[in-house]
């Protein structure tokens, strides 16, 4: 245990260094030492996608991917974590030139997993809007705008 703590301390002054492959690759070794301790594999996954950010490579951005569907595996799901997962899934697939449709389940996962979440629904559908996708991204408008104005968009006859 204390040699994933020194390790997990590592990969943080490594990323502080802004040394991206080291800092994942330290977390790697934090999440081998002591898979059991969720903060780890955390830790792995955003070192990932630094390191994907600083460098532009798709295959940081699958190790992150992975790391976050490892993460949600061992320790249930979590709204956070599952929209981290969508939008290392959407830098993967623009980073690989595939449509970024691949991440939509999951950014829908992430809503369902906390329906009544105002600033995850607002990111989701400025994710979409962004990303030229306004018809879904207005579906969570709708909803944020009847939580406020008490709409009745069930289809059943009042």
């Amino acid at each position: 245990m204390i040699a994933a703590d020194l390790t997990a301390a590592q990969a943080n002054e490594a990323a502080n260094r802004r040394e991206h492959d080291s800092a994942a690759s330290l977390a790697g070794r934090a999440v081998t030492l002591n898979p059991l301790k969720k903060d780890y594999l955390i830790l792995k996954a955003k070192s990932y996608e630094r390191a994907a950010e600083a460098q532009g490579t798709a295959e940081d951005y699958a190790l992150a991917v992975e790391a976050y569907r490892t993460l949600l595996n061992r320790f249930g799901p979590d709204s956070f974590y599952t929209l981290k997962l969508a939008q290392a899934k959407a830098k993967l697939a623009q980073a690989q030139g595939i449509p970024i449709a691949v991440a939509f389940p999951d950014l829908e996962r992430a809503v369902e997993l906390d329906r009544f979440n105002l600033p995850l629904r607002e990111f989701v559908a400025d994710f979409y809007e962004r990303e030229g996708f306004a018809g879904l991204g207005f579906n969570h408008r709708i909803a944020i705008h009847c939580w406020a104005e008490g709409c009745d968009i069930s289809g059943r006859p009042e």
